[in-house]
């Protein structure tokens, strides 16, 4: 996929475990289109490897290169909560995101909330 993974969990002796994921994409000369499409590809895959049994997103923080160009291409994404930040990844890419994840919870869409 050409994606970068940092991985750190926390875990509580069976009670619910958490997971902090950096996404980083590389190489960095892909325009944002197929920078994102590989992003959104590694998210997908990512509940699927091993070490991440029962594993839910709760939150995706995105770090954008140039965001009022670049958010409405995203993909929607009701039930987890999403948040946008313009400022370039530092390794010089035009996307990156930090993914937070727990275990044993429920996500669920409330009147426009995500609890």
């Amino acid at each position: 996929l050409g994606v970068h993974a940092q991985v750190t969990r926390f875990d509580a002796r069976g009670e619910v475990a958490e997971w902090h994921v950096m996404l980083h994409v590389e190489p960095r000369c892909d325009l944002f289109q197929r920078q994102m499409e590989r992003i959104y590809e590694a998210e997908d895959s990512l509940l699927r490897m091993p070490g991440f049994e029962g594993a839910q997103y709760v939150m995706k923080r995105y770090f954008l290169s140039d965001s009022t160009n670049q958010q409405p291409l995203m993909r929607k994404q009701p039930d987890i909560s999403i948040s946008i930040i313009q400022q370039q990844p530092l390794d010089g890419s035009k996307i990156a995101v930090w993914l937070y994840l727990q275990s044993h919870t429920r996500i669920a869409n409330e009147n426009g909330m995500v609890v």
